[in-house]
């Protein structure tokens, strides 16, 4: 997650390689409860999530949060049976939406090619 500048932007590691350079970033890992991990990248895509931030962030030139007033906030997670269910629901529907982005950007892309080509077109 993001923790300077534009603020809570995430991102959830599957199983690929993750490396990052930046110290500006947050990274959460080593849960101690299957399935944490999907639980709070949706609730870092809440509305709940926008607010939770906006109360902690710090600075007047160039915003920010620090790990030690985040880690000072509580967030609820359900009981193992219902994280379990959730999680199986959640996987379907992020797999969804990564698809459709990527699908989005194949269209994008064949829209410009299309765009250019009629461009250059003669009458």
């Amino acid at each position: 997650m993001t923790a300077v500048g534009t603020i809570g932007v995430s991102y959830l590691v599957q199983n690929e390689e993750f490396y990052f350079k930046d110290g500006n970033v947050i990274w959460f890992k080593e849960f101690k409860r299957d399935g944490c991990n999907h639980f709070l990248y949706d609730f870092m895509q809440s509305e709940d999530f926008s607010s939770l931030i906006n109360e902690i962030i710090i600075g007047s030139t160039q915003n920010a949060i620090t790990i030690k007033t985040f880690g000072e906030k509580k967030i609820v997670v359900p009981n193992d049976n219902i994280l379990k269910e959730y999680v199986k629901k959640s996987i379907v529907i992020n797999d969804m939406i990564s698809t459709r982005k990527i699908l989005n950007i194949h269209l994008f892309s064949f829209i410009d090619i299309l765009l250019s080509r009629l461009s250059t077109m003669e009458n």
